[in-house]
């Protein structure tokens, strides 16, 4: 079975975010057109498939998925997982080309910058989950203000640029960097070499490749090969064409290219790579969803426990520890009285 375009559970009305609830099994690998997904555990444990990737992910932990990226979530045991879905295609974002925009944001970012903003996002998407699995009137305004945080968050400090910019020197604007960034990633199918991005950026050459040696560790022709590699990943894996036209398709002049290329980033060919996960989603389960009706108070009493918790620590009073073991197979009434 090809890997397809997943439908993202509804959106909330007029606004470019949706939320689902669910316990994680073995998913099939996809992806979502033009579509960010922040996935937040928030019981027990998983592992996430994430292109070239396989990242765990324990409770309290946030994971950006970007636009167009191939993955899937392998549930461990019994979890609880929260996907925060955001549209950049939707006209509340009009004109910002967000969905090529690259972010990087993992459980294993630690710089003392990153945490904290991580715990900003980590506090925002709890607040509108609370809201979401309240029972409120509908609230438009307040959750496209939080979808508009939530991504505003995302690009100030966890693009490519911000989480390298703390540890490198350079005197580079994030407006210049994301606007190269940007020309690269929606034009990486034709033919781009160091002289014509630096002639586009009216820059020496020489000054540019060392500004990407610096920013990546590697060199200006690497970062556009693995460019090329993602892309090309959801046509090698949602279509039967060959991997010579494929590897054109994406921006390779020579399939030997590709070839290497994708085995140094997945650790396999690109046929391996398909047959793969043909034969994972074969054998795929699907997740569990939630209702909001079945799972809003376990989830406010979570929320509630979590807030109140900061709250003591910055005081340095120790919180009690909650139990949730279980939660997932009980029903809204048992909830209620847990």
């Amino acid at each position: 079975m090809n890997i397809v375009e997943n439908a993202v559970p509804k959106y909330i009305a007029k606004t470019p975010l949706g939320i689902s609830i669910y316990t994680a099994a073995d998913e099939p690998t996809h992806y979502h057109k033009d579509t960010l997904e922040l996935i937040y555990c928030l019981k027990g444990s998983a592992s996430v498939l994430s292109s070239y990737e396989t990242i765990p992910l324990a409770t309290g932990q946030i994971l950006c998925i970007n636009c167009n990226e191939v993955h899937g979530i392998d549930g461990q045991g019994d979890n609880l997982i929260v996907s925060f879905y955001l549209d950049f295609s939707h006209p509340f974002f009009q004109g910002q080309n967000l969905g090529n925009f690259m972010f990087k944001l993992t459980p294993d970012l630690s710089g003392p910058h990153q945490k904290t903003h991580l715990k900003e996002l980590h506090d925002l998407i709890l607040s509108a989950l609370y809201i979401f699995t309240g029972d409120y009137e509908p609230q438009t305004k307040t959750f496209q203000a939080i979808a508009d945080q939530m991504t505003q968050i995302l690009i100030q400090y966890f693009s490519v640029y911000c989480i390298a910019d703390y540890d490198v020197d350079i005197a580079w604007s994030k407006e210049r960097f994301d606007r190269m960034l940007l020309y690269l990633n929606t034009h990486y199918r034709e033919k781009l070499t160091l002289k014509s991005m630096s002639s586009i950026e009216h820059l020496n050459p020489n000054y540019l490749s060392v500004y990407f040696n610096k920013i990546f560790d590697d060199t200006f022709n690497n970062y556009l090969a693995l460019l090329r590699v993602f892309h090309s990943e959801i046509d090698l894996l949602a279509t039967s064409d060959t991997i010579s036209t494929i590897s054109y398709n994406c921006g390779f002049s020579d399939p030997k290219f590709y070839y290497k290329t994708f085995k140094q980033w997945y650790g396999t060919t690109p046929a391996n790579h398909r047959k793969w996960h043909k034969k994972h989603n074969e054998k795929s389960r699907a997740n569990r969803f939630y209702h909001v009706n079945e799972i809003r108070h376990i989830i406010q009493q979570y929320i509630l426990y979590y807030f109140s918790k900061a709250q003591l620590a910055a005081h340095q009073i120790p919180m009690p520890s909650i139990n949730l073991s279980g939660m997932s197979h009980k029903t809204y009434a048992e909830w209620r009285s847990y």
